[in-house]
């Protein structure tokens, strides 16, 4: 078994409280790739695009050379994106300020759409002009179905700023006094599959080192 950190390549909080919550030590570090502007144009495929962006901020990371002092660890990258639902089924990336959440909210109230989680991992070793071919993709799909709610109610939640940094203009763990239902994993919508996490981690024999 290894035993070492998870390199959590993520600005995200939520990302950095649930890989805590199962037990694992993280370093949070800013990968130099930022996420293209998404504007609302329809998805082709969702999953190949949320891999995608997750693997481009690992390799971001892979190919700063002084990165790869972190041998023995574990480099995760993960990218969300909501999926509108139907007809519109596009893309709804963080939200550009107030109005744009509100928007997004519009769209999803009252609605199911569709959330994909992203994931890019790689077990770092001593040989880091190879790291790259041990690096890892796979998604999580997870269906979302929020009721209703009064408008008091959103915009007490858009003047407290919840909206930002999210895509779709919102994270579960936030949605008080209105009905969600998850049909999926629920940690994919909050932004890492943590089922499918854990189970690649046991496969190549990582064991979480707690703080």
């Amino acid at each position: 078994m290894h035993q070492g950190r998870i390199i959590l390549a993520s600005r995200s909080p939520r990302r950095a409280q649930l890989l805590r919550d199962a037990g694992y030590s993280l370093i949070r570090v800013d990968p130099p790739f930022n996420d293209p502007p998404q504007p609302p144009v329809k998805v082709v495929d969702a999953c190949a695009l949320a891999t995608e962006l997750a693997h481009c901020k690992a390799m971001s990371l892979l190919h700063d050379a002084s990165f790869h002092r972190h041998t023995g660890d574990v480099l995760l990258a993960a990218d969300t994106i909501v999926i509108a639902p139907p007809p519109l089924s596009e893309l709804l990336g963080q939200p550009s300020d107030i109005d744009d959440a509100r928007r997004m909210l519009g769209i999803l109230l009252g609605n199911t759409h569709t959330v994909v989680t992203g994931v890019a991992l790689c077990h770092l070793n001593t040989d880091s002009s190879r790291a790259h071919e041990g690096l890892h993709t796979f998604a999580d799909v997870a269906q979302v179905t929020m009721g209703h709610a009064p408008d008091a109610w959103i915009d007490a939640y858009l003047q407290a700023g919840h909206w930002q940094g999210k895509a779709g203009g919102y994270n579960l763990t936030e949605l008080h006094e209105i009905d969600v239902r998850v049909a999926g994993d629920p940690t994919t919508v909050v932004g890492l599959p943590m089922m499918k996490l854990r189970l690649w981690l046991e496969h190549q024999g990582f064991r979480a080192m707690v703080k």
